[in-house]
């Protein structure tokens, strides 16, 4: 839980810093005077407690929580060798949600990577960038169909400087949207009617100031499986992810099952079964900006 170490911020501030922003902040010009309303401080604290923990590392700064609607692909890579710059590379990209590398010295030093990007093309640009050329990669299936709505004229799309802002973050102070309206050459009430049409057509699921993402890793072990396997309770299962035709990317392996904790699951007849450490670079994808 954070902590705000300032006297002067009430006992409602905490609840709101911890929980409220998980909402998103309201898409008006001054998002800190409602915020501070519904905590019973003032929108100085706020924007003081804030900016604290934004210091400390403790908070993000404001910035896009994008919606389901966008249509994004997500990608699983492969490398047969996953050494300390690799993971480095790969954790600086913009689209990295997730690693899993091999944990075991006697085993093979194999290293999965999770990628989301807009589309292929964006893809291939990010791992331009890395060391290694992976040995395979699998565009993993939809669960499903990609809205219609980020194909919108006025979309996220179209607008990639107003939507690469977002994601590299908004000044905390008392006008975000004022202040990012100024760097685009636009007007305010321009950039909050487009935000406000992004968000109903569930492109943008808001702005919003969270906690970074853990950066230590946790342990973990990788199911693999070539074939098919019969029935498989995937219960409590950290990730899964299946090929169900042969990909023409040379994915190898017909199902992939991860899960959480030291002691690897039962009932995984057929697989290789591997210890890995799990880490989580990103809270979200970062879809508009170059790779690093």
């Amino acid at each position: 839980m954070l902590r705000v170490q300032a006297s002067s911020c009430c006992a409602g501030l905490r609840p709101t810093l911890t929980q409220g922003w998980r909402q998103g902040l309201p898409l008006a010009p001054s998002p800190f005077r409602h915020m501070a309303a519904h905590s019973g401080s003032t929108q100085q604290e706020l924007l003081r407690a804030c900016a604290e923990l934004v210091a400390r590392g403790a908070l993000q700064p404001i910035h896009a929580h994008w919606g389901p609607a966008l249509g994004t692909e997500r990608w699983r890579l492969f490398f047969e060798q996953g050494d300390a710059a690799l993971v480095a590379a790969l954790t600086a990209l913009p689209g990295c949600l997730r690693l899993e590398r091999c944990a075991d010295d006697a085993g093979p030093a194999w290293l999965w990577a999770e990628l989301e990007t807009l589309d292929e093309v964006a893809l291939t640009a990010q791992m331009a960038g890395l060391p290694t050329p992976p040995a395979a990669r699998l565009r993993v299936p939809q669960a499903q169909p990609v809205c219609a709505a980020s194909d919108a004229a006025d979309g996220p799309r179209a607008d990639p400087a107003l939507a690469a802002r977002l994601e590299a973050g908004l000044p905390l102070c008392a006008h975000p949207f004022a202040d990012c309206a100024r760097q685009l050459g636009r007007s305010e009430r321009c950039v909050l009617s487009r935000l406000l049409r992004w968000q109903q057509r569930g492109e943008l699921g808001g702005l919003v100031l969270t906690p970074p993402p853990a950066r230590q890793p946790r342990p973990g072990w990788i199911a693999l499986w070539r074939q098919p396997p019969g029935a498989l309770d995937t219960h409590g299962a950290d990730l899964v992810r299946d090929c169900p035709t042969p990909s023409h990317h040379g994915w190898p392996w017909a199902l992939t099952l991860v899960t959480a904790g030291l002691t690897p699951p039962p009932g995984l007849a057929g697989a290789q079964c591997l210890r890995v450490q799990v880490l989580e670079p990103r809270e979200q994808a970062l879809f508009f900006q170059a790779p690093a």
